[in-house]
């Protein structure tokens, strides 16, 4: 999460992250913010079930790489 924060975000505390969100969702820029799978194995488990589902997590911690499909973003 916090280089989430720090790279795509522009914010120094993952925090501010969360207060994005929750400004953009009083603005009604979104509906929902995005939920927290809580560890990496359960961000993929959930995105290999659900096509068209997406989740941002450290490459290096994905085990079972044929599930999904990653995308490295800058170099992330």
């Amino acid at each position: 999460m916090n280089t989430l924060a720090a790279k795509v975000f522009k914010k120094s505390d993952p925090a501010d992250v969360a207060r994005f969100y929750l400004k953009a969702i009083f603005q009604q820029a979104f509906v929902y913010p995005p939920k927290s799978a809580g560890t990496t194995e359960k961000a993929v488990a959930e995105v290999s079930q659900n096509e068209g589902a997406i989740a941002v997590v450290d490459a290096g911690e994905i085990d079972d790489k044929k599930s999904v499909r990653i995308i490295k973003v800058n170099g992330l």
